[in-house]
């Protein structure tokens, strides 16, 4: 994701840990030497306060 961009989830989201599957250019569309690195996971910490992010 980039700056600016949002996620909406749904209202009632049961607190606890979730991960995040961020995948770039799933498409093809731009040309690279090296397509293993078009993706990440993050473990993310949701409650009514807000989302952490959890260093892993």
């Amino acid at each position: 994701m980039y700056e600016g961009q949002n996620l909406e989830l749904p209202r009632g989201l049961p607190k606890g840990y979730y991960y995040l599957h961020l995948t770039i250019d799933p498409n093809g569309y731009y040309q690279e030497s090296d397509k293993k690195n078009n993706f990440n996971i993050f473990r993310i910490y949701i409650d009514p306060a807000g989302i952490t992010r959890q260093n892993e």
